[in-house]
């Protein structure tokens, strides 16, 4: 029997376990900008999110198209982003976050001026860039994104697959990377094993991840990670997962997205958490847990790249504690944040500045990770951040 293309994805939508839901959730996109195609800041409901894996530019056989042509690799990779999200009830136009992973600054330009032609109407994504290698040498970008998902998951269940997972409305778990040392397949299996500790803490299980990032060293070893990651979820499948290349004297670090069970009305929006094994930091919290409420997407915001390392930070975080303000928001409400140094210089005024911005009792969940470029010639910091809304509803 050949499937149509809709036929395709109402088939997947059935095996997800997937029931459409209506009327669709809100969606407000604060500094929309057409020069960028993107948001500063995504508000979204506490609805259905979909989050996918990190998408590479390959055809139906899995081979990258176009190895010399990163327009040709982009116009693939919203193809396949958009195939990803109607397979999860959700499309282009329901997009929240956006994540782009180039292998130079100016790929990560070219992914701007592709974006601003694409997203032309007021609803913009928040968008994040990060230059890494990437898992295929042959592959010149990447993406990843989270959209509201026009679908409800049966009660208790994350659909997933390799390619995206929903996370249902209710509360959702943020841990920060996690870490252990041994050479990178052994620091991949006792990391994934720590991580399962965490979620079994909070009463959670492998099942109830929703997303994983990686950051290894050297990606020329990935398949190692991907091999362990398979071993460890099994038969009930890997969640999605994308890959940043690192620096660092450790091998891998993994964080990881979780849902948590129904929503939590009578608790504090946002808790700031320390599992069993780990020692409480006034820098980041081990976890974080959203009990109700929506969500806000930052894009990942870039300074004067003609400026020291320390205006570069301290501009970076004003920007977000405007944008903050803006949201209905502020800086004891922040869930996740992932922090991308280019080398150790702003690295440390990024640790020296940090605390002057953070209750010390509510940092977020966190990972820096020092890479190869921000996304932006001369920019040497960027940040990904999450937070909740406290009072304001999109």
């Amino acid at each position: 029997m050949i499937l149509t293309t809709r036929a395709f994805h109402a088939l997947l939508g059935l095996v997800l376990g997937l029931v459409p839901a209506h009327p669709p959730q809100a969606i407000r996109c604060v500094e929309s900008s057409a020069g960028t195609g993107s948001s500063a800041a995504v508000l979204v409901d506490d609805a259905p999110l979909v989050h996918t894996a990190q998408l590479l530019p390959v055809d139906d056989a899995g081979a990258i198209v176009a190895p010399a042509d990163g327009r040709a690799q982009f116009d693939q990779l919203m193809a396949k982003l958009r195939s990803t999200l109607r397979a999860s009830a959700s499309d282009l136009d329901r997009l929240v976050k956006l994540n782009v992973y180039a292998t130079s600054d100016d790929l990560a330009e070219l992914a701007r001026r592709e974006l601003a032609g694409r997203f032309t109407g007021e609803h913009r994504p928040a968008v994040g860039f990060v230059v890494t290698r990437l898992p295929d040498p042959a592959a010149l970008l990447a993406l990843d994104a989270v959209a509201v998902s026009d679908a409800v998951p049966p009660p208790g269940v994350v659909p997933r697959t390799r390619a995206a997972a929903v996370l249902p409305p209710g509360a959702r778990l943020y841990i920060s990377g996690q870490a252990e040392p041994g050479e990178l397949p052994d620091a991949t299996r006792k990391t994934l094993a720590s991580l399962s500790a965490t979620l079994r803490h909070y009463g959670l299980d492998d099942r109830h991840a929703v997303a994983l990032k990686c950051f290894v060293y050297p990606m020329e070893s990935v398949a190692e990670v991907q091999q362990e990651i398979a071993r460890h979820f099994g038969e009930a499948g890997a969640p999605p997962v994308s890959f940043v290349a690192w620096r660092s004297a450790l091998p891998i670090e993994i964080e990881l997205v979780a849902w948590a069970g129904a929503a939590r009305p009578d608790a504090e929006a946002i808790e700031f958490l320390t599992p069993p094994g780990f020692k409480a930091s006034p820098l980041f919290s081990r976890v974080t847990r959203i009990n109700h409420g929506g969500s806000i997407f930052f894009s990942g915001f870039f300074a004067d790249p003609n400026a020291t390392a320390e205006a570069q930070v301290k501009a970076t975080f004003d920007t977000l504690k405007r944008l903050l303000a803006r949201t209905g928001s502020d800086l004891k409400h922040l869930a996740k944040a992932t922090y991308y140094v280019t080398d150790e210089e702003v690295s440390r005024v990024h640790n020296e500045l940090r605390p002057k911005y953070y209750d010390p009792e509510r940092p977020p969940a966190a990972s820096k990770a020092m890479v190869a470029g921000s996304g932006r010639a001369g920019c040497r910091y960027t940040m990904d951040m999450v937070a909740v809304a406290i009072d304001h509803k999109p």
